[in-house]
């Protein structure tokens, strides 16, 4: 599973909550996946995973993944399970939490713990 699946599931799920809590809103959840070369060692890569709420034309930081890896051939499947996998464990642990309930009311404007 991809984690824009994942993505999608949780939209979904946002939007059923917000159904049965007659809450009128909007808003949705993006992805951002980055790759770029890393900028000192040109054998290592940075990997960011980043879910972004949506919402009225502004977007405001949900989750952040990141990973800096040497890379070598056939490797970057793996790493990108590693990256689902860790963003998958973000995810569950965010459901519950406070701003994940402001996401459902369409309230979310981000949040200072980065």
């Amino acid at each position: 599973m991809k984690a824009e699946d994942i993505i999608e599931g949780l939209n979904r799920s946002i939007e059923d909550k917000r159904d049965a809590l007659k809450i009128k809103t909007t808003g949705h959840l993006v992805l951002q996946r980055t790759v770029k070369p890393h900028q000192t060692f040109k054998a290592y890569k940075e990997y960011e995973f980043v879910i972004w709420f949506v919402k009225g034309g502004k977007k405001y930081r949900v989750i952040t993944v990141r990973k800096t890896a040497k890379v070598l051939d056939g490797q970057e499947e793996t790493i990108m399970r590693e990256m689902n996998a860790e963003l998958s464990r973000q995810i569950f642990n965010w459901i519950g939490c406070n701003f994940y309930e402001q996401v459902i009311k369409g309230e979310y404007n981000g949040h200072t713990d980065e």
